[in-house]
């Protein structure tokens, strides 16, 4: 039977594995976004960023 508690382990394991997989990508995406030359929205997507990693980090030291 599938319950809430592994409903969230779930959702905490696959942001986990989208963060693992994305953290390499980020250099090259704001890279990219600076030569677009439209400097407000590369800051907005590295913000963006650094504040889901900084809450998948807090979400998965709560299940520890």
């Amino acid at each position: 039977m599938i319950t809430i508690r592994h409903t969230k382990r779930f959702a905490i394991e696959f942001t986990a594995l989208v963060l693992l997989f994305f953290l390499p990508a980020i250099p090259y995406i704001a890279e990219a976004m600076l030569r677009l030359h439209s400097l407000s929205i590369s800051l907005y997507w590295i913000l963006l960023t650094i504040v889901s990693m900084l809450l998948g980090i807090k979400a998965i030291k709560g299940v520890e």
